[in-house]
């Protein structure tokens, strides 16, 4: 890595989609994303589909969030307590499009004689 090049920073969106990349990548359909309630919690982020999400649990401040079926929350990354809640669909198409690179293609400008 060159000097002054940065690694992109990780945000809470990554993690929710790296969270349901495996399943749409292998074709599970969204309404079963979205009824699975399932959610992943390791030593990078904690995340989940639907349910209840507590940030500062039996501290002061404790904060507690409904979400619905078709969202993701993350709660924790990297280490830090975070409150972020994204909707499912859209990142559902968001890992569909990153999947697909022909998509990303620039056509040919000129055709030839």
């Amino acid at each position: 890595m060159k000097e002054g090049d940065r690694q992109p920073e990780y945000t809470a969106r990554d993690a929710a989609k790296e969270f349901i990349r495996s399943y749409v990548l292998r074709g599970d359909a969204l309404q079963w994303l979205k009824e699975s309630h399932m959610g992943s919690y390791n030593d990078r982020y904690s995340a989940q589909i639907g349910g209840y999400m507590i940030s500062g649990y039996k501290l002061e401040g404790e904060r507690r969030t409904r979400r619905k079926p078709d969202q993701v929350g993350v709660s924790k990354l990297e280490g830090a307590a975070v409150h972020q809640i994204f909707p499912l669909p859209e990142l559902y198409r968001e890992v569909q499009d990153e999947a697909d690179p022909a998509k990303y293609r620039q056509g040919r400008l000129f055709s030839r004689p």
